[in-house]
């Protein structure tokens, strides 16, 4: 039985990372299976609005989930 961290490992993502190591502003760049679990995780779990994405992300960790 896959995992959704097995199918992100899986997908090419080459297109999504970008060629700098940080954005023009300096900032570090967002790590692209990250940005990519993070939907998947959520529409799995019947979340499909990005607010309440948002929410859930505080939510979750405040818990320990």
């Amino acid at each position: 039985m896959y995992s959704l961290f097995d199918l992100i490992d899986e997908l090419d993502l080459a297109a999504g990372i970008p060629t700098q190591s940080r954005d023009t502003r300096g900032e570090k760049c967002f790590n692209p299976q990250m940005m990519t679990l993070l939907p998947l995780y959520a529409y799995c779990a019947g979340i499909v609005s990005s607010r309440r994405i948002e929410r859930a992300c505080y939510a979750d960790l405040a818990s320990g989930c």
